[in-house]
C-alpha cells in the first residue's frame, strides 16, 4: 500500500467485514470489533486550509461510536448524532482544520475507528474523495471510493 499511497488517495480497512444484509445488493462495511475496526483514509491537499471528506454511513440505532482523528489529532465529534445518519445512511461533511493538515507532498492520515466503549456497530458504504476546501461549494455529485472494493 505505501507505493500506492505515494501517489493517490487511498482507503485501507482493518478487522471489517462487508455485507449487504440491511441493503440487499448495495454492499456496506461493518465495523463489529470495538477499539479495533478501522479505516485508515491516506490523502494530500495542496493547500493550507480547511478542507472537507464526506462519509456515507450510518452509526446505527444501536449507538455505534467511532472517533475520527486526522493526523493523530482526534476530531470534534460533530457527526453521527443527527438521527437520519442512525437510523440509515447518509451522507455526512467531516471538517478537516488546516490546523491539523499537511501540506502536499506530505500525506495526511485520517482514521476512523470504532471507540472502545461503543454499543453497537457502525457502517460505512463511501468515502468520498479527494477531500475539498471546505470554501468550495459542494459538488453536485461527487465521486465516493467503494468502501467495500479491495485495497
Amino acid at each position: 500500500m505505501a507505493a500506492i499511497s505515494q501517489t493517490a488517495d487511498v482507503c485501507s480497512y482493518e478487522y471489517v467485514q462487508v455485507t449487504d444484509y440491511y441493503r440487499r445488493d448495495e454492499p456496506y462495511l461493518l465495523f463489529p470489533f470495538n477499539g479495533h475496526s478501522r479505516c485508515i483514509v491516506q490523502f494530500r491537499v495542496h493547500d493550507l486550509e480547511d478542507h472537507i471528506l464526506t462519509l456515507r454511513h450510518c452509526v446505527t440505532t444501536s449507538k455505534g461510536k467511532v472517533d475520527i482523528t486526522l493526523n493523530g489529532t482526534k476530531l470534534d465529534p460533530t457527526w453521527g448524532i443527527a438521527y437520519p445518519v442512525m437510523a440509515n445512511f447518509q451522507n455526512e461533511d467531516i471538517m478537516l482544520p488546516c490546523a491539523s493538515l499537511k501540506v502536499a507532498p506530505e500525506q495526511n492520515e485520517l482514521e476512523i475507528k470504532v471507540t472502545e466503549d461503543s454499543e453497537g456497530v457502525y457502517w460505512l458504504s463511501d468515502v468520498f474523495l479527494p477531500a475539498r476546501k471546505a470554501s468550495s461549494p459542494k459538488p453536485e455529485e461527487d465521486e465516493p471510493v467503494d468502501a467495500t472494493s479491495e485495497n
